[in-house]
């Protein structure tokens, strides 16, 4: 994106797209580590051909993922300019539509690349099926940038991105392995789409209230924590329940 970029427009928007990919990068890559933790114990399960277990390993990593993952792409969307103008500064503020963008793909790279690809195809010795995958997005991705960017400029570049992630997800649904459950998806995404409703009405609340990008992007954060960690309990999510059971356990020791 970056290269065709300064090919076909100029430094400015070369400029506005990285900044926008640094800023995404910080929420992409803290949320994708996560899955590193487990890949040791899935790589011993494909070896095993133990797919009650590995079923089990997917639905509370996914489960993570998402718990996770959503709020900080929601947040990220609700103060996308505040972020911009607090890393950046005004001059880089056109960055915040592109960052929005960006970040729309990281949702569905939650399910497509983190999920499916590095949890199911990389430790199940499919790399060359997920390298296909990725080598047919990534052409799909230069055909539309070769179109799009001379129209649209850096918007284009990352909608294009946006979408290569979007068929990334869709073909690791469609090619994945049928021993593989997935049916538990919709059940763990209601509890943390709650959440997400939630931020952004307090989002819309608080900038409407309150002046001041700094405060502002202050008390949405705080607030929209402490308020997604109660939906979380109250609706019983099965992450959120398991962490604080442990955690209660822990205190009981001490």
């Amino acid at each position: 994106d970056i290269t065709m970029l300064g090919l076909m427009k100029g430094d400015y928007e070369v400029g506005l797209y990285s900044s926008a990919v640094k800023m995404s990068n910080l929420v992409s890559q803290v949320v994708a580590s996560l899955v590193w933790v487990v890949m040791p114990r899935m790589s011993l399960y494909f070896a095993e051909e133990n797919y009650k277990k590995i079923n089990e390993m997917l639905k509370k990593t996914f489960n993570l993922l998402i718990t996770i993952g959503l709020p900080c792409a929601v947040g990220c969307i609700c103060l996308s300019k505040e972020i911009v103008l607090i890393i950046a500064g005004n001059q880089y503020i056109d960055a915040a539509p592109i960052l929005v963008i960006l970040i729309i793909g990281f949702v569905f790279s939650l399910v497509g690349g983190s999920f499916l690809g590095n949890m199911v195809l990389l430790p199940s010795k499919r790399e060359g099926d997920y390298m296909l995958i990725c080598s047919i997005a990534t052409v799909v991705n230069l055909i539309m940038n070769y179109f799009m960017i001379p129209v649209y400029g850096v918007n284009a570049a990352a909608g294009t991105t946006a979408f290569s992630s979007f068929l990334i997800m869709v073909l690791l649904i469609i090619f994945k392995d049928k021993r593989i459950k997935i049916d538990y998806i919709g059940k763990c995404m209601y509890a943390p789409t709650i959440g997400c409703i939630l931020i952004v009405v307090l989002c819309v609340a608080i900038k409407f209230i309150v002046g001041g990008v700094v405060l502002q992007t202050a008390l949405c954060f705080f607030g929209s924590v402490v308020a997604y960690l109660i939906v979380q309990v109250v609706l019983k999510n099965e992450m959120v329940s398991e962490m604080t059971s442990l955690l209660a356990k822990k205190l009981r020791r001490k």
